[in-house]
């Protein structure tokens, strides 16, 4: 089983596409879907529920790490996938990953890249220098070291070896956490494993308009030709 597990904290406007896309997927193995609501006021949690998906409340602490973690302790799966409520996901993201660590027995975890729903214009060069930087890296280290919580997969065990988010406090959102596997075995950069994501991050301060959600929509039939 491969369980997926998406941190929120007041994701209403992107949450929906985000799960219609994880209910589309190609995969042959049991999944689930975890929401981990981290203190959300709006209808983030009722929305969860009301498209069938497990939702676990942890509001205690506003971190995605504490969510992260919260939510990957109610998983049942051997894999672990973590998403990001304002990324669409192609129809064979979990059969993407479910083949790779099937053939890569070595393999600890997986993550892959990213595309923007709506690039700012420097999209073009931020892609490149990622790629550049993760192929550069792996081949020095074994290690990409850009790695998105949007697209980032790993075995449960090893997770669990390493004690997961705990004491996680500052850096890139997955960048400790990778490192931390990286001492298990290998990290492996798949570049296929391609998902669409809102740029309101690296834009901030950004709206969730209702047009960027229409477009999320839109894009996701687009997203499965891609990448």
């Amino acid at each position: 089983m491969i369980s997926v597990v998406i941190p929120t904290l007041d994701e209403e406007a992107f949450l929906p596409a985000c799960l219609h896309s994880l209910s589309r997927q190609s995969c042959a193995e049991d999944c689930e879907i975890i929401v981990a609501d981290n203190g959300s006021s709006d209808a983030s949690a009722r929305i969860a529920r009301q498209l069938g998906t497990t939702v676990v409340r942890c509001p205690e602490k506003k971190s995605v790490f504490y969510a992260r973690q919260v939510g990957a302790s109610f998983a049942h799966g051997d894999i672990l996938a973590q998403a990001d409520a304002d990324t669409l996901y192609p129809e064979n993201w979990l059969a993407t990953i479910a083949d790779y660590f099937a053939r890569l027995p070595e393999a600890v975890a997986l993550t892959g890249r990213f595309l923007y729903i709506d690039p700012p214009f420097w999209a073009p060069i931020e892609y490149s220098v990622r790629d550049q930087i993760n192929r550069l890296t792996v081949a020095l280290s074994g290690t990409p070291a850009l790695v998105s919580g949007a697209t980032f997969a790993f075995r449960t065990q090893a997770f669990r070896t390493v004690n997961g988010y705990e004491g996680i406090r500052f850096g890139a959102d997955q960048y400790g956490i990778a490192r931390r596997l990286s001492k298990l075995g290998d990290v492996v950069y798949a570049r296929d494993l391609c998902v669409l994501t809102s740029a309101r991050t690296p834009r901030k301060p950004l709206s969730a308009s209702k047009a960027l959600v229409e477009n999320m929509k839109a894009d996701l039939d687009r997203l499965s030709t891609e990448g």
